[in-house]
């Protein structure tokens, strides 16, 4: 698997971690694409971050929003401050726990 990352996406990770922020990634890719994504991500600079988070088995059937909402839920009980969330879908900022949103466009894709 090799995507780009949006130029947005990376120049905020970069502000982030000049910041002092911990980073934490939710995709919606399946677990089994834990190595290819940890691969794709390190290729495109995205080396510095706490966690990766990907569907689990349980997960599967999970509309995005439900999943990326469940998930950011499951950070804060875990004593995560979610100052913001970033993405090129929808599914990426709404719903609770996502704190600042910031929607990028992509132009290739969009997930109803």
């Amino acid at each position: 698997m090799n995507a780009t990352a949006i130029p947005q996406t990376k120049q905020f990770y970069l502000q982030l971690l000049e910041l002092g922020y911990n980073v934490a990634f939710i995709t919606g890719r399946r677990d089994t694409q834990r190595n290819a994504t940890v691969g794709n991500l390190h290729n495109e600079g995205f080396t510095n971050y706490v966690t990766l988070i990907l569907r689990e088995p349980s997960e599967y059937s999970l509309s995005a929003f439900a999943y990326k909402s469940a998930r950011r839920k499951q950070l804060a009980e875990e004593g995560w401050e979610i100052v913001g969330s970033i993405g090129d879908q929808l599914s990426d900022i709404d719903g609770d726990y996502a704190g600042y949103r910031m929607k990028v466009p992509n132009p290739c894709y969009y997930i109803a």
